[in-house]
Order: C-alpha cells, then structure tokens, then sequence
C-alpha cells in the first residue's frame, strides 16, 4: 500500500516514535509495543515490552510511577510524536483511530493503522487492540 504523506517524513516521524519508545523501555526487551489511541480530539498511548523470557511489561504504569526525569521528557516527546504523525496524515485525509507500532532492538520497526472508529476509549477497545497487537507473540511462542 502507497503512504500519501510525504514518505521521507513519514519515515522520520517513524525514527522519532521508535527512538521515544527506546527512550521509555526496560532492560531485557525484545520487542516494544505501542498503541496509540485517537477520539474525539483525544489521543491516548498504551507501551508494552516483551521481554527475552516472553513476559510482557506494562511500560506505561511504570513511566507514571517513574521519578527519572529523562523518562517522563522521552514519555512526553512520544505524545508529541504521535500527535504530530496523526496530524501528518489527517492532511492527507488518511485520519486513523488507533495504531500499533512494534519496534526490535535492531531499529527495525513496523506500524498498522486501524480506521474503525469508537465511540469512547473504553477498557474493551483497548482489551481488543492488544488481543490484536500481541497475537503475533501467540504465534511465534
């Protein structure tokens, strides 16, 4: 599928987000998990981390309990990333409502835009996004 953003900056925005979510990781990854959610003006983020032995992290509860100052600013550059790449595509009229973007210790990354849309980010959207975004994990494991 052709982007219709302009794909240089696309791939940058890409860099960005990937290197944010790097940023806010845990030792021992091998695999970081983003989903961005985008509603009614509102945009909310959820970071899981896979680690070697298969467990997953919920990075986002430890950023809000994290005191290290550089993991809040990497936490804060990533809403502004994400907001800027969802703006980026709104002008292209490619609007999406949420994302997952996964990211490899190499810096390889991959990223799937989802337009179905919801009434309100409930705990069910979220639930059915990471059934979604983690079944590639059931089928490697």
């Amino acid at each position: 599928m052709k982007i219709r953003e302009n794909s240089e900056q696309f791939n940058q925005q890409m860099k960005k987000i990937a290197q944010c979510l790097v940023d806010v990781s845990v030792r021992g990854w091998q695999r970081m998990i983003l989903g961005v959610f985008q509603g009614d003006g509102i945009q909310s983020l959820v970071i899981y981390a896979q680690l070697m032995d298969n467990s997953v992290v919920d990075i986002t509860k430890k950023v809000i309990q994290s005191e290290n100052e550089d993991v809040i600013n990497a936490y804060m550059d990533l809403c502004d990333d994400c907001e800027e790449l969802y703006e980026m595509c709104e002008k292209q009229k490619d609007a999406w409502t949420s994302c997952a973007f996964w990211v490899m210790p190499s810096g390889s990354f991959s990223i799937d835009f989802d337009y179905t849309p919801f009434d309100t980010l409930t705990v069910e959207v979220v639930e059915q996004w990471k059934k979604y975004a983690f079944a590639f994990l059931d089928e490697e494991n």
